[in-house]
This record gives C-alpha cells, sequence and structure tokens, in this order.
C-alpha cells in the first residue's frame, strides 16, 4: 500500500510543491529580516554640491530663493534616498551606475510600500475612517488650494525626488495660494479636467502633475466649503483606497526610520 502510494504522480507533485514553497518562504524571509533588522551601521555622507545642484534646479525653475528650511527638506530626501540605496545594495539589487539607482531606488520604494503587510482592513475601518474624514467625502462648493504651474515640456523633470520634497510642511509657504475659488471659476481658469480631479483630491496632501487649459499643476488643497456628503456606499471604493494609502505610508515611514538608525547620516 505505501509503495503504491509512493508511485503516485500526485503525491511526488505535493512533494516538489512543498519544498519549493519551504524555500520560497526562506528566500523571502532573509531579503525582509535583512531590510530591517541587520544591527550593522554604515554612516551616509551626502556632499554639499549635491544640495547646491538642487537649490539651483528649484531655485531658478520656480524663481524665487530656497529658504534655508527647504534646504534642510532637500538634506533630508538626499539622506533618505541614500539609506534607501544603501539598503538596495545589501539586497546585491546593484551595479554602480547612475541609471540602476534611479531603478533601484524605484523598487525598493515599491517594496517597502507594497510588500510588508499592513494590518487587515474591515469595512467597519472604512466606514469609521469615512465618518472622520467626512469632508474630503462631500459635495465640494468653494476651495482654498496652493499650486504650482508646470510649462507641459518640464513636466517630466518632475521626478519622484521633487515630487517628495513638498511633503513637508515647511515647504508650504514657498508656493502661491488661491482663496475660497468656486468650481465654476475654476472651469473656466483651469478647464473641466481640472475641476473633475479637484472634486477628488484629500485636503492637506499634494497631487501630481493635473493637465489644464495652459499646462500642468500640482496643487494641496488648504481648505475648502462643502455642502451634502455623498453616501458611504457611493464613495466607498474611493475611502478604501485613501485609507490603504495612509496605512501603506504609515508602515513605511516605520520602516525607514529603522533603516536610518542602521545608515545614520554622516556630519562633517
Amino acid at each position: 500500500m505505501i509503495k503504491k502510494i509512493f508511485n503516485e504522480p500526485l503525491f511526488h507533485f505535493l512533494i516538489i510543491g512543498t519544498v519549493l514553497y519551504f524555500l520560497y518562504s526562506y528566500n523571502n524571509m532573509d531579503s525582509q529580516v535583512n531590510i530591517v533588522e541587520n544591527k550593522k551601521t554604515k554612516s551616509i555622507y551626502i556632499n554639499e554640491n549635491t544640495i547646491q545642484k538642487q537649490i539651483n534646479f528649484l531655485e531658478s525653475y520656480f524663481d524665487h530663493n530656497i529658504t534655508k528650511s527647504f534646504r534642510n527638506i532637500i538634506k533630508e530626501k538626499l539622506y533618505e534616498e541614500k539609506v534607501l540605496l544603501e539598503d538596495a545594495y545589501s539586497l546585491e539589487l546593484y551595479k554602480n551606475n547612475k541609471e540602476i539607482e534611479k531603478i533601484l531606488l524605484k523598487k525598493i520604494k515599491y517594496i517597502l510600500h507594497n510588500e510588508y503587510p499592513i494590518k487587515t482592513i474591515s469595512e467597519e475601518d472604512i466606514y469609521l475612517y469615512y465618518k472622520n474624514h467626512i469632508k474630503d467625502y462631500s459635495k465640494r462648493k468653494n476651495i482654498s488650494f496652493l499650486h504650482i504651474h508646470i510649462n507641459p515640456r518640464d513636466v517630466k523633470k518632475l521626478t519622484p525626488f521633487l515630487y517628495s520634497l513638498l511633503e513637508h510642511t515647511s515647504a508650504l509657504k514657498n508656493f502661491p495660494k488661491e482663496n475660497n475659488i468656486s468650481l465654476s471659476q475654476l472651469k473656466k481658469e483651469y478647464g473641466n479636467y481640472f475641476v473633475m480631479q479637484v472634486k477628488k483630491i484629500k485636503k492637506g496632501v499634494w497631487t501630481k502633475a493635473i493637465p489644464t487649459i495652459d499646462g500642468y499643476e500640482i496643487i494641496y488643497i488648504t481648505q475648502y466649503i462643502t455642502t451634502k456628503a455623498y453616501s458611504f456606499e457611493s464613495v466607498q471604493e474611493r475611502v478604501y483606497e485613501d485609507y490603504k494609502r495612509e496605512e501603506k505610508q504609515k508602515s513605511y515611514e516605520k520602516i525607514l526610520h529603522k533603516l536610518k538608525e542602521q545608515y545614520p547620516y554622516y556630519k562633517e
């Protein structure tokens, strides 16, 4: 009877599948532990010329001087990118090449944002998030926002690095503001597609470049006047995506904090 079982093709298939599963789990476990639990430290050095090049570009593009606080944001973001690159190198994902560095940064950020588990999201979680952010899911009448105008020829220059600079709250004072403008006025000035996007954008988040009548705008909503809230059922999918994005960002920031301890900033 036992000999007959050993000769069964299904038995062989199950054995092979089990071995492959454990090999896969072992390899993935090693790579994940290496990202967040390696106890060795390596100081990170950021060349001042690198910082100055970024400042020169921003000052020429936005046509005003960069403040000291914004300079510190640039330094912090360059440091974060070096931290992520060092971890990518530790995973042996690299060749020391500028183009590959860009790919590695994109890859490691994707891994940290998407491959680390977040808590299971229940419908109760989503509904509570909806109730706590009800204005984000209400019809909008008037809007106040910061904005950066981008010429079509320049939109490809807006790298993820430049977008990430805008995430710092101290960057907010650097850009022009539209105050209490109606959706109908927005439509005249920026176009219908822009208004469609503005209706869905959460307050307190910089957007990607949105096409308008005469180029692109990156915007950050500071305030809005709303009327009636949309029903939970009609916006449930949007609420879920917003909630999941925030949970992923929290997870990413925790991992990044651990990585910064692993790769401290080198001070001259």
